[in-house]
């Protein structure tokens, strides 16, 4: 929604075309026609939807900023409403056009709450210029692996998936993934759905120590209602191969001849914690994120300074992420 007058623009010809839109054909825009019953009495009132009511007060006469605020306080309306006002036209009267830009489909109209000794000061019609409408998310897609960088080695490992439908949840994502075998087993985990058209998010872990791998490819088959992106949330870390033998000698020449190995490792380091705290009993499941963590039972946590704050790795799931229980606090 937009505001402003001719008489502000400079320059030859100047001109504005004002226009009131939508940022999506999803997002409703109400009118409210507010008529003086009684010519210069004002009361305040505050307004609501349905039985949630905002904090705040206002008028007939109040500008878009307050009446925004106060829709803002009820949570039906999603946040992030805007407001127009028009007025005062004839008859007094006062036009509010409300835009709903986080709320998708028809939204509750709009009521006021006021003292009932003013009921009548005015009266108060609701339209809707703009009806919201719902388009739930729909359709399949496929994801292509590969092994490697395709556009450097054209003899790279690249494969697609079956379609897999927007309703699908993690454990179907992961079968499909780990099935195509090019970079051994996967893990899915879903974090949605997020929104009320059935948004999903999935974070993919790749179990096998490959490294940092190429980027899923997805193609939409007839997806409606919606659109997919794939970004890299941790990149993948492949350990060198530090193993090295170990020989003694007396004379510096002549080395004994054994089996024996020494590993160098690579700096293990913590970035962050999930979640980080938890009750005084312990007992939370922390997932902790970091670098050069090894697949082995050697992987312990320390929550804390002394031995007893020391507890062994629950599970690790690769080379940057790993499980480990809380302990209690002495």
């Amino acid at each position: 929604l937009i505001t402003d007058v001719a008489s502000e623009l400079t320059g030859d010809g100047a001109a504005l075309i004002i226009n009131r839109a939508q940022s999506v054909l999803s997002n409703e825009i109400q009118k409210v026609a507010i008529t003086p019953i009684i010519q210069g009495f004002t009361p305040e009132f505050q307004l609501k939807m349905g039985t949630q009511i905002s904090t705040s007060t206002v008028t007939m006469l109040s500008n878009a900023d307050a009446i925004a605020r106060a829709i803002n306080e009820i949570p039906a309306a999603g946040g992030g409403v805007q407001v127009e006002v028009e007025g005062p036209l004839g008859g007094g009267v006062y036009n509010w056009a409300i835009l709903y830009p986080n709320v998708i489909g028809d939204v509750p109209p709009i009521e006021i709450e006021i003292n009932v000794a003013f009921a009548g000061a005015h009266s108060f019609v609701v339209t809707v210029l703009s009806p919201g409408t719902q388009t739930p998310l729909a359709g399949e897609y496929t994801l292509t692996m590969s092994d490697r960088d395709c556009s450097v080695d054209p003899d790279c490992v690249r494969r697609t998936t079956g379609a897999i439908s927007v309703d699908d949840d993690a454990a179907a994502v992961q079968e499909a993934l780990s099935n195509l075998r090019v970079l051994g087993d996967v893990e899915v985990a879903d974090n949605g759905p997020v929104t009320v058209l059935g948004h999903h998010e999935f974070d993919i872990t790749f179990a096998a120590e490959v490294g940092n791998v190429p980027m899923l490819e997805f193609e939409d088959i007839a997806v409606t209602s919606g659109r997919m992106h794939i970004e890299e949330t941790t990149r993948g870390v492949v350990f060198p191969n530090g193993e090295v033998p170990v020989e003694v000698t007396q004379n510096g020449q002549t080395f004994s001849i054994t089996d024996a190995t020494f590993t160098y490792m690579m700096p293990i380091t913590v970035r962050a914690l999930y979640p980080h705290h938890g009750p005084i009993y312990g007992r939370t499941n922390v997932i902790v994120e970091g670098e050069n963590f090894l697949l082995s039972t050697s992987m312990y946590c320390r929550f804390g300074e002394d031995q007893a704050s020391i507890v062994p790795a629950t599970k690790v799931y690769n080379s940057t992420h790993m499980l480990c229980s809380l302990p209690p606090r002495k």
